[in-house]
């Protein structure tokens, strides 16, 4: 998954991934074994197959964003994933993620300050 156009930025998949990915996969496969020795075999060498997802719109730094909701919308299945329809303006994606982390039930910095509160939205109790 890559939510990069590449032909607009006139690059490849494989130009953008090559080093980076073997640089990850190592040091993902060297972590597991520190952390929890001989519950998993080492890997890497996994060839790397594009996803179609959907595109961020050039000069954006935001495949951070993109990520996220691909990892929540991700089942297993790759149809969520390939259908899925992201808004062309990135601060769409920021502001939704930033009040999902706000106002997360699982967000223990509380109490929230009285100027962000208004931005809740009505209460679902």
């Amino acid at each position: 998954m890559d939510s990069n156009n590449y032909p607009m930025i006139g690059t490849q998949f494989s130009d953008h991934h090559r080093h980076l990915s073997k640089r990850i996969v190592k040091r993902l496969s060297d972590a597991l074994q520190t952390a929890l020795p001989k519950k998993f075999c080492r890997f890497g060498g996994f060839r790397k197959t594009p996803m179609p997802c959907a595109k961020m719109a050039i000069c954006s730094n935001d495949c951070a964003f993109y990520i996220m909701r691909f990892m929540e919308a991700y089942d297993g299945n790759r149809e969520p994933i390939e259908t899925m329809i992201i808004p062309g303006d990135s601060m769409i994606i920021r502001s939704s993620i930033l009040h999902q982390l706000i106002f997360s039930e699982h967000n223990i910095a509380i109490p929230q300050h009285p100027d962000i509160v208004p931005f809740r939205g009505p209460s679902s109790d």
